[in-house]
């Protein structure tokens, strides 16, 4: 699919609709010399460029099991690890822009008015951050129920801890079977074992696909939420 907004080809699973209708209804609210709209775009603009490294490095760490199985050589092993790990990092950064989006659009007055300076823009404006602002002054609005419910789980908690992890420490200790006198378990693609900041997991590709659904339907809510702060 073609993004006039963006000027890129984008994956199929991109909200497209969702996401130019959003950046429509903020650009027909604020000027387009306001801090909010400048910080706005750049988020914005980034939304489409973190979801397309996602997918591209989701269908990269596919192709090599599929091709390869999970026995395969160091260089193979770089070549996978390097594109799951780009999967999770812009995952997560594709939420966190279209969460700095959000925030942006609701800094504007005619919008929620809320403290957007220098020092929250640095440091206070995560999802996080942003549902803990909305909660308190809008904590029916449709972008408050999406983050609450988002934020808070089990598939939130799985890209960031393995975000995390992969960025400060190592890369997810994948379980290896071994046998003698039969065949050992079938392989699953995300087989990993328990470490202090990262739950262990079991998943196959079908869970996996999940996943990856999963952070695609969050984002079009999120994108939908954001576009209704207009109204």
């Amino acid at each position: 699919m073609f993004s006039d907004v963006l000027q890129l080809e984008m994956p199929s699973s991109f909200p497209l609709v969702e996401y130019e209708a959003f950046v429509y209804a903020v650009r027909q609210v604020t000027d387009a010399h306001s801090v909010a709209r400048k910080e706005f775009g750049g988020a914005s603009n980034l939304i489409g460029w973190r979801f397309r490294a996602f997918c591209e490095y989701k269908d990269k760490y596919l192709h090599s099991w599929h091709k390869f199985g999970a026995n395969v050589s160091f260089e193979e092993m770089y070549l996978r690890e390097k594109s799951f790990f780009g999967m999770f990092v812009c995952g997560v950064s594709t939420i966190e822009c279209a969460c700095y989006a959000c925030y942006a659009f609701a800094s504007y007055p005619s919008v929620l008015n809320v403290p957007f300076d220098e020092n929250i823009r640095r440091y206070s404006s995560t999802p996080k951050k942003l549902f803990e602002k909305l909660s308190k002054i809008q904590p029916d609005h449709a972008l408050t129920k999406t983050l609450e419910s988002g934020l808070e789980s089990g598939e939130w908690e799985v890209y960031t801890t393995y975000r995390n992890t992969m960025t400060h420490r190592s890369n997810i200790p994948r379980i290896i079977y071994g046998a003698l006198g039969s065949m050992p378990p079938p392989e699953k693609i995300m087989q990993f074992a328990d470490t202090w900041s990262t739950k262990g997991m079991h998943a196959g590709e079908e869970e996996f696909t999940r996943l990856f659904e999963w952070l695609v339907l969050f984002l079009k809510d999120i994108l939908n939420g954001g576009r209704e702060l207009s109204s």
